[in-house]
């Protein structure tokens, strides 16, 4: 009996720092994916889900703003492997399952975890988004589609470029498009801020952060997801 009773107290206390030790359990880095929704112009449109979270408990889904490393969105808790994210002032929950792999589950859509790297592969970055409205009482729909690039070399210079077009469909049949091309210079990168240097001397500085290690290449600038295409491999 005695021995049944100091084999149940040991069980207890090691239950105890389990449970304790789960209360402490934190996320530290960006977690990113896409949601693929419907959209108003037909066809499927992209929703970049992208989430910073830290050690203490915050978490900030906005990274295109400045000062992204301060910024506070709300509070996550981890209870077994469901991630829940509350924003000041909603009672509702956002919530996410670990995956054995490190990465979120969303149901529909994954959260892949970038970490934060030093280097950046060789290749074109792009992004690609469409977005659109229409109005059932004038049968005229207005769709936008645009495209954002960069090129890094690997060896510290890079050249950047965008494309915008407009479709109106209905009575009134019209859009346009333009190209521009915002030149190019050198890079730095260090602990997810990206330091651009312009020919001309200006600077520019965004968050960035990538998986160099898997294909296709996926990074996270400014909170938009780009893919790597045509890759140079050395």
């Amino acid at each position: 009996m005695r021995n049944f009773l100091k084999y149940a107290t040991l069980l207890l206390i090691f239950q105890a720092f389990i449970v304790r030790g789960q209360s402490k359990i934190s996320l530290n880095g960006v977690y990113a994916g896409v949601e693929i929704m419907p959209s108003a112009m037909g066809g499927m449109s992209r929703n970049d889900i992208v989430i910073l979270f830290r050690p203490d408990g915050t978490y900030n889904d906005d990274l295109r703003k400045s000062g992204w490393q301060q910024r506070v969105s709300g509070r996550y808790t981890i209870g077994g492997r469901t991630v829940s994210l509350r924003t000041p002032g909603d009672n509702r929950a956002i919530t996410y399952t670990l995956d054995n792999d490190g990465n979120m589950n969303a149901g529909s859509f994954n959260l892949v975890r970038q970490p934060t790297d030093s280097s950046i592969p060789n290749g074109n970055y792009e992004f690609s988004s469409a977005g659109g409205s229409g109005s059932g009482g004038s049968g005229t729909a207005v769709g936008s589609f645009s495209n954002k690039g960069f090129y890094f070399d690997g060896q510290g210079n890079f050249s950047a470029n965008s494309h915008t077009a407009v479709v109106v469909s209905g009575s009134n049949v019209g859009g346009g498009n333009s190209h521009k091309s915002s030149g190019g210079g050198t890079y730095k990168i260090s602990r997810g801020v990206l330091t651009l240097t312009f020919a001309n001397g200006t600077t520019e500085m965004h968050s960035f952060f990538c998986r160099p290690g898997y294909d296709p290449i996926m990074a996270v600038i400014d909170g938009d997801i780009y893919f790597v295409k045509n890759r140079r491999k050395k």
